[in-house]
């Protein structure tokens, strides 16, 4: 099994810039949640949609908490926090 900070790393959307980084981000999360490494709550396509639009609904909580603007753009890094979170998003 991963070490947990290799995984925070590997999924760190933060470090997300470009289109190829984002699909190399997508493949690693795919193959953590085929391992077993990390759960998908929201396993169905329409509970993964429905989370992934609660998500962004909220966005302004999680920017808030993260300190930062609620960006009205999508942007790499964010694209990537909303696969992961609407793997658990409720």
């Amino acid at each position: 099994m991963p070490d947990r900070n290799d995984m925070e790393d590997t999924l760190n959307p933060e470090s997300i810039s470009s289109r190829a980084e984002l699909s190399t981000y997508l493949a690693s999360l795919t193959s953590m949640i085929r391992q077993g490494h990390i759960p998908a709550e929201n396993a169905t396509t329409e509970d993964f949609l429905e989370a992934a639009s609660a998500w962004l609904s909220d966005m302004d909580g999680y920017s808030a908490w993260r300190g930062e603007p609620t960006p009205e753009a999508p942007t790499w890094p964010l694209v990537a926090a909303l696969f992961r979170a609407a793997l658990a998003y409720e």
